[in-house]
């Protein structure tokens, strides 16, 4: 379901609507497909992920999962089921947070880490270095970055200390050892985990224009790069 369907969040107007497009046609959408997560609870959808057979939807402040029937209903009348995953006050502060490893979500909800597994419900994972993450800059948690390392089977965050302006403080759990580790300072705006010639590949973007490269040496040797996105297919309309 999560797979063939392109879902959208966090509109001005309406944010508690999850809109959606038909089953693989990412390019359309209705006005009418929208489906309120808890509308008019005075909360923000955050992000959404798919997890196994749902869609996780994460507010500010509740974390629901999606599951619906979409194979014999004509859009945008899908059948879709809510379920709120928790009743405490645990949502979701930054999608790019949020990663899927050794068999469960794990995200940040301002300043501390939670995982997600499904039958299981939401659980803090963080309660040992909360002294840690207690220096997150309230007003930049949306900008929270995570990467996966499965070679190493770690989970890596960067996030905005208090006062400052770029993710700089670095704290990488291991999900084996159940343990975290203190990282180095970096500046990470963004980072991607992928597989290249069957090799795990972690880059990391600054805010100058770098992309970096993690467990590859430490220094910068001064040559530059030519740096592209290459997006997923997407309509550009008539022509």
């Amino acid at each position: 379901m999560c797979k063939n369907i392109y879902w959208g969040l966090r509109t001005t107007a309406d944010p508690s609507d999850l809109m959606f497009s038909p089953v693989s046609a990412p390019d359309e959408w209705l006005a009418t497909a929208v489906f309120p997560v808890d509308e008019n609870d005075g909360d923000t959808g955050r992000a959404v992920k798919g997890f196994y057979d749902q869609l996780v939807i994460f507010k500010g402040q509740s974390v629901h999962s999606l599951l619906g029937r979409v194979g014999d209903e004509v859009y945008p009348d899908y059948d879709f089921n809510l379920v709120r995953v928790t009743l405490e006050h645990i949502g979701c502060t930054s999608h790019r947070s949020i990663i899927e490893a050794n068999r469960v979500l794990l995200f940040v909800d301002r300043g501390e880490i939670y995982a997600y597994s499904g039958a299981g419900g939401v659980q803090k994972l963080s309660y040992l270095v909360d002294p840690t993450l207690a220096n997150f800059s309230p007003s930049r948690t949306e900008f929270t970055v995570g990467a996966v390392r499965y070679a190493l089977n770690q989970v890596w965050w960067w996030w905005t200390p208090a006062g400052g302006t770029q993710n700089t403080q670095w704290i990488r759990y291991d999900y084996v050892l159940d343990a975290f580790i203190p990282g180095g300072q970096q500046s990470v705006s963004v980072a991607h985990s992928f597989v290249e010639s069957d090799e795990e590949v972690l880059l990391t973007g600054g805010y100058t224009g770098r992309i970096l490269r993690q467990d590859r040496g430490s220094t910068f040797d001064g040559v530059t790069i030519t740096a592209y996105v290459d997006s997923p297919w997407l309509s550009g309309g008539r022509q």
